[in-house]
């Protein structure tokens, strides 16, 4: 498995779109680690897929974003 991956990569894997992805990163509960020189977000892979099953499980629990967030800080 790679260190890192870009959006497109984390939302196939994860089984969501790249605008869910975008929509987490933006609510700063899915941070990027930094860029590709053609301005890309990487995602740590390991972290990120952790995050974001955690915030699908959240989720189906009828969590909402604002609740998930507070409660990965």
């Amino acid at each position: 498995m790679k260190k890192y991956m870009r959006i497109g990569e984390v939302a196939d894997f994860c089984g969501v779109r790249k605008s869910t992805i975008r929509h987490y990163t933006d609510m700063g509960i899915l941070p990027c680690e930094g860029t590709t020189p053609a301005g890309h977000k990487l995602y740590d892979a390991r972290k990120t897929m952790v995050r974001v099953q955690l915030i699908k499980s959240a989720s189906a629990r009828r969590s909402t974003l604002a609740e998930v967030k507070g409660q990965l800080k």
